[in-house]
């Protein structure tokens, strides 16, 4: 049987389970770990965090916090912010590293982030940790920020260094943010993430003319009608996002199989609106919704050619 590899925003049952698993392998140093677990539980339900696990048969194997609020990252000025995510626990069981199970995670992560609107990332290094230091930098972490110092629950005190980079390179290499499908949700009229946030009166007439067109059968709410982008959990006809995180990967562009017959279908089913599209539209709005979702087989292509391009 095939293994299935999951990348997923932990579960408060498996945050539990994690911590569980690294306090009862912490030796001399239990007493910070069990600490770590009491903030990271409580920052989780504050909405302070979001733990990212890569889970292999059922096992968790791999994992990596992103901070979201001042209050719960050290020396945070310059690190975090409404638009900043700082970047931590990266962690893999020895027996599964140098595997690419931690890269799938990763890239997991900010395409996750970016949908949620984040648009860099920093995170903080010792400047004696040469390993750790060599991943960061070939996880694109080269820009340096600032030193300081941090405080281990117990009182240790230790010297880190600090990097940034940009996240979004989908968006950075097309000059659009494409979702696992192929949508281009820079030019969604429903996209509200940063910064392509809407006024209440523009998705109120996106609402409207959702109906108009089919998509609904009653106008929506402006809440109902906005959109953050597709997650893994997010309800999809065709389940393409969730596919993506079993996967690893980020969008179908990064696929052996692509196109699937999954994803035909929901090509063919985009396809079929757009008639609909046509007779009620203006120029500008039909000119929109075909960038925002009646190319999605053109941008795939073009993001796979751009990553051979960039890899080669």
């Amino acid at each position: 049987m095939a293994e299935q590899f999951v990348c997923k925003v932990a579960s408060m049952e498996e945050m539990n389970k994690k911590w569980d698993y690294e306090i009862a392998h912490s030796g001399e140093d239990r007493g910070n770990w069990i600490t770590w677990k009491q903030r990271h539980i409580e920052y989780y339900q504050k909405g302070y965090t979001l733990p990212y696990y890569g889970i292999l048969d059922g096992q968790i194997i791999c994992e990596a916090t992103a901070m979201l609020h001042p209050s719960v990252v050290q020396n945070s000025d310059g690190l975090v912010d409404s638009h900043t995510v700082y970047l931590s626990a990266f962690r893999t069981i020895e027996a599964f590293r140098g595997q690419g199970y931690f890269s799938k995670l990763f890239r997991f992560m900010l395409s996750d982030l970016e949908v949620r609107g984040y648009t860099r990332a920093t995170l903080g290094v010792e400047p004696e940790d040469e390993r750790n230091r060599r991943i960061y930098t070939h996880y694109g972490f080269k820009e340096f920020i600032k030193s300081g110092k941090e405080r281990y629950p117990d009182g240790t005190v230790i010297e880190v260094e600090y990097y940034g980079r940009d996240i979004g390179r989908e968006r950075d290499c097309m000059g659009k943010v494409i979702a696992a499908c192929g949508n281009d949700c820079s030019a969604c009229p429903r996209f509200t993430v940063h910064p392509y946030e809407k006024t209440e009166e523009e998705l109120s007439h996106t609402a409207e003319l959702w109906m108009k067109i089919g998509y609904r059968d009653h106008i929506c709410t402006n809440e109902e009608i906005s959109c953050s982008g597709c997650k893994p959990e997010s309800w999809c006809r065709y389940r393409v996002a969730g596919c993506c995180a079993a996967g690893g990967i980020a969008t179908c562009a990064n696929c052996q199989v692509n196109p699937c017959k999954n994803l035909e279908e929901c090509f063919a089913v985009t396809a079929s609106f757009a008639p609909a599209c046509r007779r009620v539209c203006t120029e500008d709005e039909y000119e929109s919704l075909q960038r925002a979702f009646f190319e999605k087989d053109r941008n795939l292509r073009e993001l796979r050619s751009h990553r051979k391009e960039t890899t080669e």
